[in-house]
């Protein structure tokens, strides 16, 4: 690897590819000099994020989208470190090497010599973000606004207009609790719940949403009268 070609220009990757070219492409197990490899045989992956270890990547992935840093460093087997889920959780995004450390444990790794050994995982976990991190965050998100159709969200600057069809706000996932409570059970899958505030309808999902209505309900309304029995 070239390492004066550290950084990139940021037109060459959008945010989903730089993060997909991001991901680690190894199998760990056979990766024994990896911070946290004794945990892979005590703990267990899981699909569920709050249980069992990670892969994490050291020099975060949205650190280098940010930074502008080449994906073949972040995704480099001596920027992977094995976390239980819970500290990489409280790691969240920040980073708990710097990428001169980085490129310094790269270069170790190719040419085969001894690494530093990083000790304490849970230390590494609980490294607060840097103010630096912080600043570039706020000059990242100061501008920029979320918006949804009921399906898909998009984020772009407050200055722009805002798509048609779009609004303020988000959709979460549809495989969320939250999502599919909304979603009638007989017929899962195939319409959604829309309000307007004052009113309660059940729209197909493939339709354009109806002006003025939004994902959800409104509660304390009924879409029919109550039956009553006869007397």
């Amino acid at each position: 690897m070239n390492y004066n070609e550290s950084f990139i220009d940021p037109s060459t990757f959008s945010k989903r590819t730089y993060y997909i070219a991001c991901k680690f492409k190894f199998d760990v197990f056979c990766q024994p000099n990896i911070p946290g490899y004794e945990l892979l045989f005590e703990e267990t992956f899981s699909t569920d994020i709050r249980k069992g270890i990670h892969r994490d990547h050291m020099v975060s992935v949205n650190y280098g989208y940010i930074h502008n840093i080449n994906p073949e460093l972040i995704s480099h087997p001596a920027n992977c470190c094995i976390l239980l889920a819970k500290d990489n959780i409280t790691k969240g995004n920040g980073c708990s090497i710097t990428l001169d450390e980085l490129i310094e444990r790269i270069h170790h790794w190719d040419n085969k010599l001894p690494l530093a050994k990083i000790e304490d995982k849970l230390a590494i976990a609980k490294i607060p973000k840097t103010q630096e991190f912080k600043d570039n965050m706020k000059k990242v998100c100061k501008n920029l606004r979320t918006y949804t159709d009921g399906k898909t969200n998009v984020r772009q600057n407050v200055d722009l207009p805002i798509p048609e069809g779009f609004w303020a706000g988000a959709t979460r996932r549809k495989n969320s609790k939250a999502h599919n409570a909304n979603i009638s059970k007989s017929s899962k899958g195939k319409y959604h719940m829309y309000t307007n505030g004052q009113e309660n309808i059940k729209h197909d999902i493939d339709l354009p949403v109806p002006t003025g209505y939004y994902p959800g309900i409104t509660k304390g309304i009924r879409k029919r009268p109550r039956k009553t029995k006869p007397i």
